[in-house]
């Protein structure tokens, strides 16, 4: 099936994924384990990103957030004690102290998905957080699966199945993924007013949209892609000049970029490029949710 917003507007099927996935990096002392969602999962056109983490020392180690443009579900585990989290896009770095002998889940969003659980028509979603057991039903699926030390790949299973009997509901705001979709494939370099014109709405309805379903403004969330898209360059080893990859990925210049970075992840792209989030001062940092209790 596909829609169309205005007969400017080309067709775009809700019923398949979306292309985007945010940027993958490595944590000192955290083995982090992507989980494949294929096909026939329940989660499969809903999700960017679905991963694990556990800790490989003795010692807490601080686990940093990047601002994705996600709404993203956090189940916390150790021992026989669970909580869990519905947390909205947020607008800079977060961090999770994440503790020997924990699993961490994490299963993001495509941008414009997952509003129904944070209830995003009545109250701000940027950087809300609520308790995953007040959004949905069959919380306790999740709990027995994690007490009774299921696999990983058989917890996220799970975490999907109940999800999605709240997402499945949930009201497909077409323009919403068509805009987000443009913003994406154009590397976070389209103006609202194109955006606007493409669409056949206005600047302001968009603006209220994003607002609403995103959380961030059309503007913040291009900020964000263009932010995502060049670390995973940086990332990368690149040998480029880091002025020639802000040049490409829509930056006027390299201090433009750096302002962009050191506003979303307090780090500038060569401190990025170079060690990553070593050396980052976390105590500047707000939390991403609550401790396990």
């Amino acid at each position: 099936m596909s829609y169309t917003v205005n007969l400017r507007q080309s067709h775009v099927s809700y019923k398949n994924a979306m292309d985007y996935k945010p940027v993958d990096y490595s944590v000192e002392g955290i083995r982090i384990t992507r989980v494949p969602i294929k096909c026939g999962h329940p989660l499969y056109t809903e999700v960017a990103d679905v991963f694990y983490a556990e800790v490989m020392t003795d010692e807490v180690c601080m686990m940093p957030i990047v601002p994705d443009g996600c709404n993203t579900v956090v189940v916390r585990s150790m021992d026989d004690e669970v909580s869990a989290f519905v947390c909205g896009s947020i607008n800079e770095i977060r961090k999770i102290e994440v503790h020997p002998g924990e699993i961490v889940y994490f299963v993001k969003f495509l941008p414009g998905i997952g509003h129904s659980l944070l209830n995003s028509t009545k109250e701000k979603m940027t950087n809300n957080v609520k308790k995953l057991s007040d959004c949905i039903r069959g919380f306790e699926q999740i709990e027995f699966a994690i007490r009774h030390e299921l696999p990983p790949v058989k917890v996220v299973e799970i975490i999907g199945t109940v999800i999605n009997n709240v997402l499945s509901k949930e009201n497909h705001v077409y323009l919403i993924k068509f805009c987000t979709e443009k913003i994406i494939k154009n590397l976070g370099n389209i103006s609202v007013s194109a955006l606007a014109e493409e669409s056949g709405f206005t600047e302001r309805h968009i603006s209220k949209m994003f607002d609403v379903y995103v959380g961030l403004s059309p503007k913040s969330f291009s900020q964000i892609i263009r932010l995502q898209n060049t670390m995973k360059v940086i990332s990368g080893r690149c040998d480029q000049p880091l002025v020639d990859v802000a040049v490409a990925y829509g930056f006027f210049d390299h201090a433009h970029m750096n302002r962009t970075y050191n506003k979303f992840i307090h780090r500038s792209a060569g401190d990025f490029g170079h060690s990553c989030f070593s050396g980052l001062n976390y105590d500047d940092i707000d939390e991403y949710v609550d401790e396990i209790h």
